[in-house]
């Protein structure tokens, strides 16, 4: 194998079958393959700017440092056969309609994207990155830190994992997971919304498609339309003062097996808008299960009713064990069946 030596002190005197020179490394070195052995070298680092970007194609697994603005004037994509860069730095101004395009598994780091749109390969990372007024970012790239401002992301733009960030007047269509992030007056979601997990949420609309969890929610609805799979809305907590609705379930007309969960949950309301419902359930839901569970969760003041249903088809609705104090009524008929509603042990004080 790759050791050479006894036991218990064995070296490692190779790569994947690659020998290691010998030659002590000193501080900053790396390790680079020289076509013959492993050897300790010190790193180059790319310099890119203004002056030389256009003629600029350092390769696979380059480190680049980018410098000062550059302004694309055209679509810049000398980089995007290029893989396992490290690009880190600078700014790119452009039009709207200029395109830089990145390769595969590369990371961006502390670089300022205005008024551009950004392509690029598979495993596209940018980290502490600020987007402003952007159109187009990677397919399923990862978003870590900074910050996302005045975009509005088109249908091809489908993110991966984002957290850590800072989203603000901005509208994402399509979104894997994101978690522990701030957005502002924001849409999120509409063609996919997966996993939304402990994240600070204002004014913003959302369209769910997976799961919504352990998010603090300012004046934030949340839709579920023509939900066919299984959706969890829990332990979140809810602030309303204007809104006519906090979450909207569209049952849709289909007659495919639903299962929404809307459990552990806190709303606190305003008196002064009593046209607020908490939970509203509509559509025309045509399947045999079509369940909607709302329980375990607590509702604080205004005049809004608790749930409100509009629905029409076999849809059951259970609504168990809800405390709400000082709201406009649990909106169905506690400890009854009425048609597909349930209802069992709420607590209305």
């Amino acid at each position: 194998g790759d050791l050479s030596g006894t036991y218990p002190s064995p070296i490692v005197s190779q790569i994947q079958g690659i020998g290691i020179s010998n030659t002590a490394p000193i501080s900053g070195q790396v390790l680079q393959y020289n076509g013959t052995n492993w050897f300790p070298e010190n790193p180059t680092i790319y310099t890119i700017n203004s002056s030389n970007y256009l003629t600029s194609n350092p390769g696979d697994d380059k480190i680049i440092n980018v410098q000062g603005t550059i302004n694309l004037s055209a679509s810049f994509n000398n980089w995007n056969g290029s893989n396992n860069q490290h690009i880190s730095g600078g700014t790119f101004d452009g039009g709207g309609t200029q395109m830089i395009d990145f390769g595969s598994n590369c990371i961006i780091s502390n670089t300022v994207f205005n008024n551009i749109q950004i392509n690029g390969g598979s495993n596209v990372e940018f980290v502490n990155c600020k987007f402003n007024n952007i159109s187009l970012l990677p397919n399923n790239c990862s978003i870590l830190g900074g910050q996302i401002l005045n975009s509005t992301l088109n249908s091809s733009s489908q993110l991966g994992y984002v957290t850590n960030c800072n989203i603000t007047s901005s509208t994402i269509p399509y979104i894997k997971r994101i978690s522990n992030s701030l957005m502002s007056a924001c849409t999120i979601g509409g063609n996919f919304l997966g996993l939304v997990s402990n994240n600070t949420i204002n004014s913003c609309l959302i369209n769910l498609t997976g799961n919504f969890t352990g998010n603090n929610c300012d004046e934030t609805q949340v839709n579920i339309t023509n939900a066919t799979n299984t959706s969890s809305i829990s332990e979140n907590n809810f602030l309303i003062s204007t809104l006519t609705g906090v979450i909207d379930v569209n049952l849709g007309s289909s007659s495919s097996p639903t299962g929404i969960n809307i459990t552990g949950n806190t709303f606190v309301g305003n008196t002064n808008y009593p046209t607020t419902r908490y939970i509203r359930i509509t559509g025309s839901f045509g399947g045999t299960r079509g369940l909607v569970k709302i329980n375990n969760n607590v509702a604080i003041g205004g005049s809004a009713v608790f749930v409100y249903p509009q629905y029409t088809g076999t849809a059951d609705l259970m609504v168990n064990d809800n405390d709400l104090m000082n709201t406009g009524g649990l909106g169905v008929t506690n400890n009854a069946i009425v048609g597909f509603v349930y209802a069992r042990n709420n607590q209305i004080h």
